[in-house]
């Protein structure tokens, strides 16, 4: 009886342990993972859209233009360039 104690005690720390690296790994792939880029203040500029709608879509066609749609969805739509 005393083996079948101690087995079950050994069996329940491999068990921590194996949840233990799996853990530390988990932690590790997170904190190591693709991060965004940090937008700073003086690249962002705000614009006035003169529209009181929701815009929820932006597209850059190049440098200097941009496609920015929206709108009420199915009643109306508004397109800014």
């Amino acid at each position: 009886m005393p083996f079948i104690i101690l087995h079950n005690i050994s069996t329940r720390k491999m068990i921590m342990s194996r949840l233990h690296y799996f853990f530390l790994l988990f932690l590790i792939t997170f904190f190591s993972a693709c991060k965004k880029d940090l937008l700073h203040l003086q690249k962002v500029q705000q614009l006035n859209s003169n529209t009181t709608s929701r815009l929820n879509n932006i597209r850059f066609i190049n440098d200097s233009i941009c496609i920015i749609a929206g709108g009420v969805q199915f009643l109306q739509s508004e397109v800014l360039r």
